[in-house]
């Protein structure tokens, strides 16, 4: 990857479990980091799932894959997500590319709003 291209800001997010007074649990998303990137989206693809709500027809599901480049890091996890504007791209694999320890390509799928 030319580092020329790193030109977006991602922000790293790991999932925490909250509990509440009564033992529930809610998951929320806490800010690792906030590091430059290259985000590319890979394909798309949409499927019809069911229903719609009215049983009057198919619910359209998207589906939008994204290559990402950052620096290398040893803390990404596959359960984590990236913020990326207004999107969440949730992390499929993190691959230490060459075994060097210079850059990781993370691929994900991004969030269905």
């Amino acid at each position: 990857m030319d580092p020329g291209k790193i030109n977006n800001r991602i922000t790293l997010q790991a999932p925490t479990i909250v509990r509440d007074d009564y033992g529930g649990e809610t998951k929320t998303w806490t800010d690792v980091a906030t590091v430059w990137a290259n985000v590319k989206p890979l394909s798309g693809k949409e499927m019809a799932r069911g229903l719609d709500q009215y049983g009057g027809g198919s619910v359209i599901e998207s589906e939008i894959s994204h290559r990402v480049w950052i620096r290398f890091r040893r803390d990404i996890r596959t359960s984590w997500r990236l913020k990326f504007g207004y999107k969440y791209l949730d992390i499929q694999a993190v691959i230490n590319i060459g075994s060097n320890d210079v850059e990781l390509e993370v691929l994900c799928l991004e969030q269905n709003a």
